[in-house]
């Protein structure tokens, strides 16, 4: 995955000083030769003396404000390019490079940073023309001067237990056009242990609003086209023990409630689904592991939004995990990825009705590859949102499925009892 040009490196816990003193001491006439590293020292009036590394910066840093983009139609998009000086009077040109296709106003903007570590944003309007392909590719940042070119940013990494590091990561950002399919606009967004998902649903052109426990009521989620709850909700989330019933609620009436995944330990409630449901610790670590769709006809695999073994591609962490255990009432796997020397996992997704609502909860590990724009996740999300809501037909979406990063998805209506397999089982893992 990674080409290092000096193996010799790998396991350094930190890089080789930038630059160092060799001294020599004559103790009892034995001489120890010495190599110390070149530090800056400062006075912190609360801590005391604080040393950090001797750091040589280019002239300016480049650093791109975004992750990722990801573009679900032709509209522009607001991309920050931040400059930062690394000595005093630098002057010079940014611009944008960009795949074929694509087009960014303005061209370029010109800066002049006065004084060391003045920084000056400016702002892109970056979009794809009639030429972009679908799919992934990427844009650079590069700075102009001299007539020399920069392309890398700055990024100093501070904390009170560890000396000072700093990193220059490439002035670059994946860039994802998709051709998504979707339908209504209001998220309600539950944060769990904390990740980027809902900027990522915003890119794609959802309203997202994010949701504290106490803004759970049955008014509240009325507005809703879907709730998503947050990566490991249930592990962390307390007040979830006592607001599932008004999250089942929203879902009897008509909503949709997306579960990302959560842990098979340590739940606040036994039972995160409406029906009885049981999380294993299986995964599948290796993270271009062949996905099969074992039923292509399923209606989650076609409909907003199709979903093909090209959408797989690019992952970049482990696949799946915390899969339903054999015998959970209501799978039926549609699809299944091999692990080197063991058995094809299947990825059941539960989806049994509940009246005019559906509560889903996908088994791919999605949320790990949302920031970096891998179009799996971001062609499956309106997919989860649509189906699951796809009873009242109030939501047709198909929003990064990176996003979801569950273990099983429901469906079934609330007042039926299970009718044995349900057939909305999406991906094998």
């Amino acid at each position: 995955m990674y080409q290092v040009d000096k193996p010799s490196l790998i396991g350094t816990p930190e890089n080789a000083p930038t630059l160092t003193v060799d001294a020599t001491v004559e103790i009892q006439k034995k001489k120890i030769q010495l190599t110390v590293p070149v530090q800056y020292k400062s006075t912190d009036p609360v801590e005391g003396e604080k040393y950090r590394p001797l750091v040589v910066v280019p002239p300016v840093a480049v650093n791109i404000g975004g992750r990722a983009y990801v573009f679900a139609d032709n509209q522009p998009k607001t991309i920050p390019v931040t400059l930062r000086a690394g000595k005093a009077g630098v002057k010079g040109s940014v611009a944008l490079t960009l795949p074929q296709g694509w087009k960014s106003e303005p061209a370029s903007f010109t800066f002049d940073l006065a004084s060391k570590d003045a920084e000056q944003t400016v702002q892109f309007r970056v979009q794809p023309g009639v030429g972009a392909q679908e799919g992934k590719t990427e844009l650079r940042a590069v700075a102009t001067v001299d007539g020399q070119t920069y392309s890398r940013g700055y990024q100093a990494i501070e904390y009170n237990h560890i000396p000072t590091q700093v990193l220059f990561p490439e002035a670059v950002a994946p860039l994802v056009k998709l051709d998504l399919k979707r339908k209504g606009q209001e998220i309600g967004y539950l944060m769990g242990a904390g990740d980027e998902v809902p900027d990522a649903l915003r890119q794609i052109g959802y309203t997202v609003t994010l949701l504290k426990p106490e803004d759970l009521t049955d008014q509240n989620l009325r507005r809703f086209d879907a709730v998503v709850l947050g990566v490991r909700a249930y592990n962390t989330v307390d007040r979830l023990k006592t607001l599932q019933p008004t999250l089942l609620r929203y879902v009897e009436n008509g909503g949709n409630l997306v579960v990302q995944y959560v842990t098979n330990r340590g739940t606040v409630i036994p039972q995160i689904g409406p029906y009885p449901l049981t999380l294993s610790s299986d995964r599948v670590t290796v993270e271009n592991a062949a996905v099969t769709f074992l039923n292509p006809q399923q209606p989650l695999l076609n409909s907003p939004n199709k979903i093909t073994a090209q959408d797989f591609e690019g992952w970049v962490q482990e696949q799946g995990l915390y899969y339903p255990v054999p015998g959970t009432p209501s799978t039926n796997p549609s699809s299944a990825p091999p692990t080197p020397a063991r058995k094809p996992r299947k990825a059941p997704f539960w989806w049994p009705t509940m009246a005019r609502g559906t509560t889903s909860t996908p088994v791919f590990r999605c949320s790990g590859n949302c920031p970096p724009g891998c179009p799996v996740p971001t062609a499956c999300s309106p997919t989860w949102c649509h189906w699951a809501n796809s009873w009242p037909a109030r939501l047709q979406r198909r929003a990064p499925l990176r996003f979801l990063v569950a273990d099983v998805v429901w469906a079934r209506p609330f007042n039926e009892k299970p009718r044995g397999v349900a057939p909305l089982h999406l991906f094998l893992i």
